[in-house]
């Protein structure tokens, strides 16, 4: 992490008026005169809710019957967001992975698939992703 200075002053304070998920991290106070100098640090962990998600299929491109098939759905959150699948609107399987893995994709796979990233501040969907098979 890159260490820079945010202050310099004579009052020693330092104000986040508005804190956002990038503020989070470690802060450090040095105070210094001509007897000497002493340190302090603290972390400031701050926790929201998911940010949108993002899906990914891997192998892309296409996807043939039988093969190794696992979807991804990511999403920046603190604390970590647990996830729920979806194909079409059912629910396929909740989980705190974020990976939901088809060991030999089939025909009865095929279609539309979304995930719902949560934590307790909130939760929020993912887009859509169509799932297509080729015949082998």
């Amino acid at each position: 992490m890159e260490n820079y200075k945010l202050l310099q002053s004579p009052e020693g304070s330092y104000y986040l008026t508005s804190i956002s998920s990038e503020d989070g991290g470690n802060y450090s106070c040095k105070a210094q005169n001509q007897h000497g100098q002493t340190s302090s640090s603290v972390f400031i962990d701050v926790q929201y809710a998911p940010k949108l998600p993002s899906v990914s299929v891997s192998p892309s491109g296409e996807i043939m019957e039988g093969s190794s098939v696992t979807l991804t759905c990511s999403s920046d959150a603190n604390p970590a967001a647990n996830y729920t699948w979806y194909k079409e609107s059912e629910t396929l399987i909740q989980t705190p992975g974020v990976k939901l893995h088809f060991p030999s994709i089939s025909s009865e796979d095929r279609g539309i698939y979304h995930s719902k990233s949560e934590n307790k501040y909130g939760q929020i969907y993912s887009s859509s992703l169509f799932v297509d098979l080729q015949c082998s």
